[in-house]
């Protein structure tokens, strides 16, 4: 905005016969970094008139960069943990940032079934236009495998109807995991 100063006898901006324009050579995509603003072209019969010039601070998005959840078997290999960076403006992606975060988990594939949290930091992560302002971490999710000793059984053991009447049935479950009975 702009500040006026000079004004007399309750005169104000309104008097100008022409009035203040105001220029920047900064655009909506301009990167970060200053820049200048001029006034020009304001014109009264009353007074005569000087400008001074302003300045534009353009300052850095802000990106949230989130470790992504993994839903994986027991005993398999830990992937690669992976992440994705969201909050890019006028149109950029991740082309515009340089280097990884660092990504690490508790979870192995000698690792019981679970949930394990993945911890994510900044790594060497760098953008000239952007600051990394939140680090959300993930979970990797370890799903027991299907072996003898973990499989969920459903059985009907007997049933019964009566002409109009209704079904009754009578069913079992029953699961074992780690060589104990866990319910029935």
């Amino acid at each position: 905005s702009a500040s006026y100063t000079g004004f007399i006898n309750g005169d104000d901006v309104g008097g100008l016969t022409s009035p203040v324009v105001f220029s920047t050579l900064a655009g909506a995509s301009s990167p970060v970094g200053a820049y200048a603003i001029t006034a020009s072209s304001a014109v009264s019969n009353n007074y005569t008139i000087t400008y001074e010039a302003g300045s534009l601070q353009i300052t850095k998005a802000s990106l949230t960069v989130t470790a992504d959840n993994q839903n994986i078997l027991t005993g398999a290999a830990i992937p690669p943990l992976t992440y994705t960076i969201s909050g890019f403006v006028n149109g950029e992606g991740t082309s515009a940032v340089q280097g990884t975060p660092t990504l690490n988990t508790s979870a192995t594939a000698l690792s019981s079934a679970g949930l394990y949290p993945i911890a994510i930091e900044m790594g060497t992560l760098a953008a000239t236009n952007y600051e990394f302002t939140s680090f959300v971490g993930g979970t990797i999710t370890l799903r027991p495998r299907a072996t003898a000793d973990n499989v969920l059984t459903l059985s009907l053991d007997q049933s019964s109807m009566t002409e109009g009447g209704s079904v009754t049935a009578t069913i079992t479950r029953s699961w074992v995991t780690d060589q104990a009975l866990i319910g029935s």
